[in-house]
């Protein structure tokens, strides 16, 4: 219960403080939005690159022939 007494109040206080000082919240948006950007493309060009690797190494594991892959495993 005590947590959302001081949950509704943090959300009233953060309410009141971007309605009060509105152009310093504009200005702090506007200025991590583009390193949100930077941030998200690189995650996914990342995830792109492992997914690339990984599926390539799977088309290389069943072209093996399965004697070579014997040979290997044992």
């Amino acid at each position: 219960m005590i947590n959302i007494v001081f949950g509704l109040m943090a959300i009233c206080i953060g309410l009141w403080g971007v309605s009060k000082f509105w152009w310093y919240f504009v200005d702090i948006i506007s200025g991590l939005f583009p390193m949100l950007l930077i941030f998200v493309g690189i995650v996914a060009v990342v995830a792109g690159i492992r997914k690339d690797g990984l599926s390539a190494s799977v088309v290389h594991a069943a072209k093996e022939e399965p004697a070579a892959r014997k040979k290997r495993d044992v």
